[in-house]
């Protein structure tokens, strides 16, 4: 899977992450890449206050 970050333009990189809601459902179209990943949790904490993670994929396409 590629990483579903569209801020300035597609990324390319691999998926490696669930973006994971702060009531612990994954978001939806949430694949993502851990650049991008990391960069998402650390705003939303920093601008909202709330806890998102990340949740590895195996290679079946589901959470590990």
């Amino acid at each position: 899977m590629i990483c579903y970050d569209w801020t300035t333009k597609r990324c390319t990189a691999h998926a490696a992450y669930w973006l994971i809601q702060p009531d612990g459902k994954r978001n939806p179209g949430g694949w993502i890449c851990a650049n991008h990943g990391q960069a998402i949790v650390a705003e939303y904490a920093a601008k909202l206050g709330e806890h998102w993670t990340l949740q590895p994929i195996d290679e079946h396409g589901r959470a590990a």
